[in-house]
């Protein structure tokens, strides 16, 4: 099936990484797409630190790496640095990170000691290597960040998330959902009358949130009790690229708040696609437009509208 993007979803795609400034500008896109298309809205501004990474460089015996910086703190990178599988423990020294699922070269979080991640293809020739040299520069970026509402702030019966920042890429993590929402909300305006859209800023690791979600924990300091009241919470998060489906397990993955947590958990749905799929592209610049389907974007759309209605 060909596929047929929205010019919302190529323009929200065409800004990569979504980070800082960045993030700015996507606001800003969704913003403008909303009003044009008469839809109401509010913001909540706030400010956001993240890591801003100035250089990552990695040689192995003078071969240069294909690498990215992954720490949140500056430093060097020699024979003693570690190097770590992404999906193992942490080490408490500089680390050379791979992500033994992905394709591409994975940032897939931030590190507190001197990091560089690396593409799997490459651990070999680090390991066997006599000399392993490189650096990495971090400066602390500061800018707002804001969260967008749509629809029912005051009693909604769910509660809708997307976030619409980026590491890398950004298609897949997580333009499709941003998408999705952006499309059912202007399909259907009735939809607003119980429902809460929420278009989330600064999702992923920033200095402010070493873990992440740092715009859920915004949002929960003013709608606390929205999160207690609705029925349901769904967040939409890696959808696009297959089948979609509604699971409940690993939902601190994507969604977190500092209070209450026991009581909130146990309404939250995650709208993914297989996590082995998504695993491959994700955090990476191979997470493009050009691996999305329009196919399963309107599944989701249709899953979505059948979990709300």
């Amino acid at each position: 099936m060909e596929n047929n993007f929205t010019d919302f979803l190529i323009e929200l795609t065409n800004i990569s990484p979504r980070r800082g400034i960045n993030e700015q500008k996507a606001a800003q896109s969704i913003k403008k797409y909303l009003t044009e298309a008469g839809v109401d809205f509010t913001t909540q501004e706030f400010e956001t630190i993240i890591p801003d990474i100035k250089k990552a460089e990695l040689y192995a015996d003078g071969e240069k790496i294909p690498c990215l910086g992954a720490s949140f703190v500056s430093g060097h990178i020699d024979n003693k640095a570690t190097i770590v599988n992404a999906t193992g423990p942490n080490v408490q020294n500089p680390m050379i990170i791979f992500n033994p699922v992905s394709l591409g070269v994975c940032l897939q979080q931030f590190k507190k000691y001197p990091a560089v991640t690396i593409n799997r293809d490459s651990v070999i020739q680090l390991i066997m290597a006599n000399n392993i040299k490189g650096e990495v520069i971090v400066e602390d970026f500061k800018f707002i960040s804001q969260n967008i509402l749509v629809g029912n702030t005051s009693n909604p019966e769910n509660i809708v998330f997307a976030h619409y920042d980026s590491l890398i890429g950004g298609a897949l993590d997580n333009g499709g959902a941003v998408d999705v929402l952006y499309q059912l909300i202007t399909d259907d305006k009735n939809l607003l009358i119980n429902n809460l859209f929420v278009f989330i800023g600064s999702e992923e690791e920033s200095t402010s949130s070493e873990d992440g979600l740092w715009g859920f924990n915004i949002f929960d300091k003013k709608y606390h009790e929205l999160l207690l009241s609705c029925k349901k919470v769904i967040v939409l998060d890696g959808v696009g690229i297959g089948k979609p489906k509604f699971v409940s397990n690993h939902i601190d993955w994507v969604f977190g708040v500092d209070r209450d947590m026991d009581k909130i958990s146990p309404k939250v749905l995650w709208m993914q696609n297989d996590q082995t799929i998504v695993m491959k592209y994700y955090h990476s610049d191979l997470d493009t437009i050009s691996i999305l389907k329009t196919e399963h974007l309107n599944e989701a759309k249709e899953l979505l509208l059948s979990e709300i209605s």
